[in-house]
């Protein structure tokens, strides 16, 4: 091999190896950027509900969060995010849970990340989605 077909394989290694750095570094900087509370709504049934959504980092550097809504009746429904991954730039993926049922909330932020417009669906209709919304109302770490 000639000296230069050397030194153009170290610099194409050396750059494959700082591109998968600034991706890493790009997708915790917009998912750290992503904690705090976050008022919306939530759609499942005839009329949209008020939901408080709040996303927090966790001691592994991953996301996971609580919600809270209020149904119609008065009813007061706590639940659970888990198993948040980042599956795309501003797009995280997380499994719900509360005393009704579970399934999985696709969040896509907006590019400030003070916002998103999601979606989710249940386990026992997992192709119907349904509208989930927030905007964040505390700051980061919040």
């Amino acid at each position: 091999m000639t000296r230069a077909f050397v030194l153009l394989r170290l610099v194409s290694a050396m750059g494959f190896v700082l591109l998968g750095t600034v991706c890493a570094t790009a997708e915790e900087s917009w998912t750290a950027r992503i904690v705090g509370r976050y008022s919306g709504q939530l759609r499942g049934g005839p009329q949209p509900l008020p939901i408080t959504t709040t996303l927090r980092s966790t001691p592994n550097q991953t996301v996971a969060g609580e919600y809270l809504f209020v149904e119609p009746g008065g009813t007061r429904v706590d639940g659970t995010l888990e198993g948040c991954v980042a599956v795309r730039a501003l797009t995280l993926m997380c499994r719900w849970r509360d005393r009704h049922s579970e399934g999985t909330l696709e969040l896509i932020f907006a590019a400030d990340t003070r916002s998103f417009a999601g979606r989710w669906s249940s386990t026992i209709k997992p192709n119907d989605w349904y509208p989930w919304s927030g905007t964040r109302s505390a700051a980061p770490g919040n």
